[in-house]
C-alpha cells in the first residue's frame, strides 16, 4: 500500500474556494445568508416567518440540510402521533426543524432541547430561535 496515493478529500458543502482559513464566512457563507434573509424578511416573534425565510433560501439558492418537504412532514406525524413531553435533537444546524418540532409540541407543554457542536451554526440558530 505504500506506493498508492492517497484520494484527494472533496468535501461537497464547501461551495467555493475559502479565501482564508479563519474568516469565517468562506466556510459559513450559506449560513450566514439564511441569517441575512431572516432578519430581513422574518417578523419578530412569528416563527413560521422564520421557517418561510429559510425555506426560501433552502429552495432557490442554495441546498440546506434542514428537515423540509416530505421529512418535515413525517417528523410533524410522530410528533403528532407520540406526543412527546421532551425531544433531544443533536444538530440544531441553522434551528429549522428544532423551532418546528417546539412550535408542535408547545400545545401540550412539551420542549424541545437542542445541541450544535459548530459555534457559528449555534450562533445562527439562536438568533433564528430568539427572533
Amino acid at each position: 500500500l505504500g506506493d498508492v496515493e492517497p484520494a484527494e478529500i472533496v468535501d461537497i458543502t464547501i461551495r467555493r474556494r475559502p479565501q482564508s482559513q479563519s474568516r469565517f464566512e468562506d466556510f459559513h457563507y450559506k449560513e450566514a445568508g439564511v441569517l441575512e434573509t431572516v432578519v430581513a424578511s422574518a417578523i419578530p416573534g412569528d416563527v413560521r416567518t422564520v421557517h418561510a425565510a429559510i425555506e426560501q433560501v433552502g429552495l432557490k439558492e442554495v441546498w440546506l440540510k434542514v428537515a423540509g418537504g416530505e421529512k418535515a412532514c413525517v417528523i410533524d406525524n410522530v410528533i403528532c402521533s407520540f406526543k412527546p413531553k421532551l425531544i433531544l435533537e443533536f444538530g440544531t444546524y441553522v434551528g429549522y426543524t428544532s423551532t418546528r418540532m417546539a412550535l408542535q409540541v408547545a400545545a401540550w407543554g412539551g420542549r424541545v432541547v437542542t445541541m450544535e457542536m459548530d459555534p457559528v451554526n449555534a450562533t445562527i440558530a439562536r438568533n433564528h430561535i430568539e427572533l
